[in-house]
């Protein structure tokens, strides 16, 4: 993606609130990547996207927030955003789009700007992660070779997940999930 210095708005004082970019992007083995880590550039806040999933929000923003919403407070312009890092999830063997929206800070602004740069770490390692999806969450690894594994209780025998494949849905536990009828869980991964 590149930085857009400006952006027209639709007639005179009627400005859009919201505007969107997306960017189609090939990955050809994302089991070789650790992580995911996004920087962004903005003005006046922004929403970032990898694939539909909702994986990056400036302080101004909140979740899920509408196409005729603008930001919470009005940045200074140009505001960069800490490195976001998102995982392997939010990105799919072939095509994926990163997608990244953004909010005026109110209807009187007279400009936008955005540039984003997704940047991937390769890694050698065993990675696990827990992400949340919405009101759900899923397990995440990288690692050739790993195995997942649960328990129900720390202490107890740990046990290979079935057909076990990244991402995991773990809560709510879906039919066949290793939590299904447990209060709760422990995963790892092995080599």
């Amino acid at each position: 993606m590149t930085k857009c210095p400006e952006v027209g708005f639709v007639g005179g004082s009627n400005k859009n609130a919201t505007t969107y970019f997306r960017h189609t992007f090939t990955v050809a083995n994302p089991a070789q990547f650790s992580s995911l880590t996004l920087r962004l550039t903005y003005d006046d806040g922004a929403i970032a996207h990898s694939n539909g999933t909702e994986v990056a929000l400036t302080s101004n923003m909140s979740s899920g927030m509408a196409f005729d919403e603008f930001s919470t407070v009005t940045a200074r312009a140009d505001n960069a955003v800490p490195p976001s890092i998102f995982l392997r999830r939010a990105s799919r063997r072939h095509d994926n789009v990163l997608a990244v929206e953004i909010h005026q800070g109110d209807g009187g602004s007279s400009d936008i700007s955005m540039d984003a740069e997704l940047t991937g770490t390769i890694g050698a390692g065993i990675n696990l992660w827990l992400a949340q999806d919405g009101d759900g969450a899923s397990a995440i690894w990288s690692g050739d070779g790993a195995v997942l594994e649960f328990t129900p209780r720390l202490g107890e025998p740990w046990a290979p997940v079935p057909n076990a494949q990244s991402p995991l849905p773990v809560w709510p536990p879906p039919a066949g999930s290793p939590l299904r009828g447990e209060p709760s869980g422990f995963f790892r991964l092995r080599r």
